[in-house]
């Protein structure tokens, strides 16, 4: 997304993210800084949907844009 994310065209899609055996659809917002370059950040209610609590902390997830 670069280093600057206010106006990047990748803001405001939409991505799927499936793990645990289940999909939610998530709204990108900004850069997820000191993340990885394949890495996303999600909201604690999309976590939540996945993984039914906050323990498992960082996990692996496929994702793509829709």
């Amino acid at each position: 997304m670069g280093t600057q994310s206010n106006g990047n065209p990748m803001c405001d899609q939409t991505i799927t993210i499936s793990a645990n055996g289940k999909e939610v659809v998530c709204t990108v917002r900004d850069k997820c800084m000191g993340c990885e370059p394949e890495a996303i950040d999600v909201s604690k209610a999309a976590f939540l949907e996945l993984f039914g609590s906050l323990t498992a902390g960082r996990t692996e997830v496929k994702w793509w844009f829709n």
